[in-house]
């Protein structure tokens, strides 16, 4: 028998595949006959779990007191958060109001007043209904296992769906209203139309739910990458994309071959967006960044985009497949031999007899004349070597 076992909860199911935190601790209230919010006050000694964004900013402290409670293993419960999708949707986890990569539900008065709590009809239709991780996930678009897109508002009154509010009919009891109704209408949101992916569509819906169940992506040939740094590399496209002086060529370019629907306005910062602002344009930069880098050179070029300022692609972080694309092929900055090199030129220019000066330095090193450089370094090279201290 557990040490816990005197504080078990009577009833205690399992989290379900995917499930996420807020989800599963609504089915443990609904399967304990308890209204959530005296539920949650009771089980964490009266700390507030459903007035802030819990899935994304649960401590260890009130996961571990979930888990003692209901028997279950702290790392499972830890991975039912939005924490366990670090080193895969985005590098490191961060303080700040906004994780990249996780949808912002705006949370307040425990209501969400963003459009970040996606969902599916067709699973929600499923028993048990349950809120999946991968609906809070900024780059996803629809479900990858109905092959339909994805909703993030009740069709009937179009509010931002808050699920933990269901329990608000009767003050005393627990509602009869279950997970996958409309907190503001009652509507099942079940039975909400479902719209099926295109081809394209599809594809985009496909690499990146791939990408968040493996933890790597295959780009190319040959090419495999992590998936944080594929969805950093992705979230540099969509700013491409959504810019307005180059993205515009990019965005014409779309609209003529009919592939996606991209739009004009201007997007602002992405885990924001609702999910017809966002699936404009991650989609299309998916298939941008498929068959790398052939696709993406080949649709600038097409687009009539020769060259990018530094500034759109001169981030320190930036995955190195993209950061050397994107700077050889359209930021086509000249190259900067290391002194190194110069070194090794003058040594060979000398062996063959051969006059040093910048002309034939240049000409053995392939690049335009640079005086400034050939000074500085030949000035560096006259000067005596540092003693060792």
């Amino acid at each position: 028998m557990s040490k816990h076992s005197g504080r078990l909860l009577p009833v205690h199911p399992n989290p379900l595949p995917d499930e996420l935190l807020s989800s599963w601790v609504y089915r443990l209230a609904m399967s304990n006959f308890q209204k959530i919010r005296s539920f949650t006050q009771l089980l964490l000694d009266k700390r507030s779990f459903w007035a802030r964004d819990m899935d994304r900013i649960a401590t260890n402290e009130i996961l571990s007191t979930i888990a003692i409670r209901a028997g279950k293993p702290f790392k499972d419960i830890k991975q039912t958060t939005l924490r366990g999708y670090e080193s895969i949707v985005y590098e490191e986890f961060g303080e700040g109001a906004i994780t990249k990569g996780v949808l912002a539900v705006g949370m307040y008065h425990r209501v969400h007043k963003r459009f970040g709590q996606m969902y599916c009809p067709k699973c929600l239709a499923e028993s048990p209904p349950y809120y999946r991780k991968i609906w809070r996930v900024a780059f996803v678009t629809g479900c990858y296992k109905h092959q339909c897109h994805l909703e993030d508002r009740c069709p009937k009154c179009q509010m931002p769906i808050s699920f933990n509010r269901c329990d608000n009919v009767d003050r005393v009891f627990p509602s009869a209203l279950t997970i996958n109704h409309c907190h503001n209408c009652e509507y099942d949101l079940s039975k909400t139309s479902v719209r099926k992916l295109n081809a394209y569509d599809a594809h985009a819906v496909g690499v990146v739910t791939r990408a968040i169940n493996n933890g790597w992506v295959d780009i190319g040939i040959n090419r495999i990458v992590y998936s944080h740094l594929y969805f950093k590399a992705l979230r540099k496209i969509i700013y491409i994309l959504a810019s307005s002086k180059y993205g515009g060529k990019l965005r014409q370019y779309f609209r003529q071959r009919d592939h996606f629907k991209v739009r004009e306005k201007p997007l602002g910062e992405l885990e924001k967006q609702s999910l017809k602002a966002r699936s404009v344009f991650v989609n299309p930069s998916v298939w941008l960044l498929s068959d790398w880098p052939y696709r993406l050179i080949q649709v600038f070029e097409d687009a009539g985009i020769e060259r990018l300022p530094l500034h759109i692609i001169n981030e320190r972080t930036l995955p190195y497949f993209l950061d050397r694309v994107l700077k050889v092929e359209f930021v086509k900055q000249p190259y900067t031999p290391s002194y190194e090199e110069f070194i090794s030129v003058e040594a060979y220019l000398k062996k063959i007899g051969i006059k040093v000066n910048n002309a034939n330095i240049s000409g053995i090193l392939g690049i335009p004349s640079q005086t400034h450089l050939y000074n500085e370094y030949r000035k560096r090279a006259s000067q005596p070597p540092r003693e060792p201290s």
